[in-house]
């Protein structure tokens, strides 16, 4: 529905055809080469692709930063390896199109959609946090 990362390395989606991105602040740099993200495992996922395919590095697909890689998350935190020379600081906001959007929608409770006229909506998440 949302396509992915995943649909992307696989030649089946494009980024502009993948809705679902998550939104993370770039919370500290240090090391030229690296930034940590206010976006982990708890909000990633852990998903490295289909399984069998090596076709994706990292933890997603930084939107606008082709060599950044998200190399490693905390539950919290992400770790992005960067070229030395990239512009990002702390306090930029990245987009982020994550690997495998399945559970990266169940691991929210809302989802904020960008409607077609430009406004905003807020999607619950209804099967969040259900047992049977």
């Amino acid at each position: 529905m949302f396509n992915d990362a995943t649909q992307i390395r696989l030649g089946a989606a494009t980024e502009e055809t993948c809705s679902l991105r998550v939104l993370s602040r770039v919370v500290s740099r240090p090391a030229p080469d690296r930034i940590v993200i206010d976006a982990g495992a708890k909000t990633l996922a852990l998903d490295r692709g289909a399984h069998g395919s090596d076709a994706l590095q990292g933890y997603g697909l930084v939107v606008g930063y082709e060599h950044a890689v998200i190399e490693r998350l905390s539950e919290e935190h992400g770790v992005v390896r960067i070229p030395s020379d990239s512009r990002i600081q702390v306090g930029d906001v990245l987009e982020i199109i994550p690997n495998h959007s399945c559970p990266v929608a169940n691991l929210t409770d809302n989802l904020h959609v960008l409607n077609q006229d430009g406004s905003l909506s807020v999607w619950r998440v209804i099967a969040r946090g259900q047992t049977i």
